[in-house]
């Protein structure tokens, strides 16, 4: 494992926005796990700059958001699926079908949904809800690599 120290929040979105970048450049089809709020925020912003000067196409790109809370439509302004759309997503040419997230009514799930977990190699992590934590996250399976 690398350890990098970097004195700023700035430079560590920096580091971590080039690495995506570069992965993204190596396998254009690279499917990204992509957590939600603001300690990620300026590694999006970051890939948001690089991708509207030209350094990094983006539409072979396949997403899984991390993160959801359960009960609201993807539409809610309250949802990570909304976040990353305001913050990420609704900036860069990512294709909206590409655009997965966690289901978060399971009686609803797709076949379409069920079928690009699996065959992406990312399992769900089924959860309960409460009123403390409605949070619905995605799992990797042990020694994906992508």
């Amino acid at each position: 494992m690398e350890i990098i120290i970097l004195p700023s929040y700035d430079q560590v979105s920096r580091e971590i926005s080039n690495r995506i970048i570069s992965a993204v450049h190596k396998k254009p089809d690279l499917v990204l796990g992509l957590a939600t709020g603001k300690t990620m925020l300026g590694i999006y912003q970051k890939i948001v700059q690089d991708y509207k000067k030209g350094r990094v196409d983006l539409r072979k790109v396949k997403t899984f958001n991390l993160d959801e809370y359960i009960g609201f439509d993807s539409s809610d302004s309250v949802t990570f699926h909304s976040y990353m759309n305001k913050n990420f997503f609704s900036q860069v040419n990512i294709p909206p079908e590409t655009l997965m997230r966690p289901v978060t009514n399971l009686k609803k799930r797709s076949k379409k949904q069920e079928g690009s977990t699996s065959r992406s190699s990312v399992s769900e992590e089924k959860g309960t809800s409460d009123s403390t934590n409605p949070h619905h996250p995605f799992k990797p399976e042990p020694g994906l690599k992508h």
